[in-house]
């Protein structure tokens, strides 16, 4: 096809590939993302150039919504049909989805990280916008979020006030008394570095600093650093020195800053990883809160979680009176179902996540902050949740965005890392591992991937060695890979040594019933 005969696919992240696969495609995505926005009358789509939390070698492009979600499905397929088409297929493509009916032309707005092929591919996908007579908005070098939340702006008919946004948010719910946490946060060596350099200066009662900034050596970018080295590996990032303190608060943002991990130092030393379950049971817990004290109970607050969410957060929640609904894998099934509740809460357990509030719940509080027969803590109530919602980014998960939420929820608790994680749950033992197969797609699972349809007797025989495990908490599912023929086990138990019996046991229904 148009690399060689690669075909190419758009999934949750996009297009991800080495940097040198892309080149021949950025200017169908150009053509694609004019394409989307000439359907739509002209509001403006984004088109964000990166490979996340990849190594710099790799580069990605995604189209965004004009609401700032991610691209709907039946999109994500005609971007696939316009990346794998004949260069003389693209005329009858092209008319095949034009809008004859609208006469304003399509508005793109373009953005990309810090890698070297970023500047190169984005002049490649803005040269496709153009051939189709688009205006390109260029935003330069910002952020997955940002981007997501400039296009979101624009659909709103707003300024696009992202950093006074969140500081004033945070600002007004922190107060006047400083933290005593002490933030470092290891921004990967990417565009992260830049917004927060922007941000810091603009908070107040805060103590940050950053660490992994050199976006200049661009071979550094996610190298032994970022979130997703620290929560897939539980090792120290580089420049990082861990310091065993209660005051000692570690941060890690991913390459393009949509994905967030806590952290702090065990008395020996290890990292001890506050992940997004953690951050799904904080907010939710404090939102409830808040919503008790003023008065508001009936709005209702529920997390959306995958089958991956560990099963002690799981509890913890249901502990609380949080409603909750299990997805399939990948945030843009979790950003949907978030959308179920007044206030709709949801991260993966690698960070990526937000909060989500409908108009008429903001309008009610809004409504109530009106009211003169409110008592002190009430109001203090109805502000903090005030403050809350304008920190959130409500587009995309930002791993700006919810370090401030959760660094304003901590302040408000007079918590520290330690705090936090002595008042929410431990983990138990969990362990995810693949066995190839010959065929994944023999595997059939329920929507939300808790459990296998087909074939038959491969779900009777894992609910068996979860029985016979005898162990209450223990649980395992398997589900497709959606690119290889492998298939990946999931198991959890009360002992690690509970958990690995498990995952061996299913490893081998696996291989023994699929093949």
């Amino acid at each position: 096809r148009v690399h060689g005969g690669f075909t190419y696919r758009y999934g949750t992240a996009g297009f991800r590939y080495h940097s040198d696969l892309l080149g021949p495609l950025m200017f169908r995505v150009g053509l694609c993302a004019a394409l989307r926005s000439q359907v739509l009358g002209g509001q403006a789509v984004g088109v964000m150039v990166t490979a996340s939390h990849n190594p710099p070698e790799d580069n990605g492009v995604k189209i965004c919504e004009p609401t700032g979600d991610m691209l709907i499905p039946a999109w994500e397929a005609h971007a696939t049909s316009f990346a794998n088409a004949q260069p003389d297929e693209l005329p009858n493509l092209i008319a095949s989805l034009f809008n004859s009916s609208s006469q304003v032309p399509p508005t793109v707005v373009v953005g990309r990280d810090t890698r070297e092929s970023s500047e190169p591919l984005t002049r490649l996908a803005i040269e496709g916008m153009e051939a189709l007579g688009a205006t390109v908005i260029d935003i330069g070098i910002v952020t997955t979020p940002q981007l997501h939340y400039h296009t979101l702006c624009r659909y709103l008919g707003v300024a696009d006030d992202y950093f006074t946004r969140l500081s004033d948010g945070f600002n007004a719910l922190v107060g006047s008394l400083p933290s005593s946490n002490e933030f470092l946060i290891d921004c990967a060596n990417g565009v992260g570095s830049i917004s927060l350099a922007q941000m810091i200066p603009l908070l107040k009662n805060i103590q940050v600093s950053g660490v992994n900034t050199d976006v200049a050596s661009v071979s550094k970018l996610n190298v032994e650093c970022g979130s997703e080295h620290v929560q897939k590996q539980k090792l120290w990032p580089a420049q990082v020195t861990p310091v065993i303190s209660p005051s000692k608060a570690y941060v890690s943002f991913d390459g393009d800053a949509d994905r967030i991990v806590f952290y702090y130092a065990s008395e020996s030393g290890q990292v001890v990883l506050l992940d997004g379950d953690q951050m799904s049971s904080l907010l939710s817990e404090f939102l409830l809160n808040q919503l008790n004290v003023c008065g508001l109970q009936d709005i209702t607050v529920g997390v959306v979680q995958t089958a991956y969410a560990n099963g002690a957060s799981t509890a913890f929640l249901k502990s609380r009176g949080v409603k909750i609904v299990c997805t399939a894998t990948g945030v843009k099934h979790l950003h949907h179902a978030a959308h179920e509740f007044d206030i709709g809460i949801y991260f993966e357990a690698n960070g990526h996540g937000t909060c989500i509030i409908r108009d008429e719940a903001r309008a009610r509080i809004d409504q109530l902050a009106q009211s003169r027969d409110l008592s002190a803590e009430a109001k203090q109530a109805i502000a903090n949740l005030k403050g809350f919602f304008q920190v959130i980014n409500p587009a995309v998960g930002d791993a700006l965005s919810d370090f401030l939420a959760v660094a304003a929820v901590l302040h408000i608790r007079g918590w520290s890392l330690l705090d936090w994680h002595a008042r929410t749950y431990r983990d138990l033992p969990s362990r995810m591992t693949v066995v190839k197969v010959k065929d994944r797609t023999v595997i059939r699972t329920v929507p939300d991937e808790t459990r296998t349809t087909a074939p038959a007797g491969l779900q009777e025989a894992i609910d068996q060695a979860v029985l016979d495990l005898g162990d209450p908490l223990g649980r395992s599912f398997v589900r497709p890979s959606g690119t290889e023929d492998v298939v990946r086990v999931y198991a959890e138990a009360s002992t690690p040594e509970k958990t690995n019996e498990l995952v061996e046991r299913v490893m081998q229904i696996v291989s023994t019933i699929v093949g």
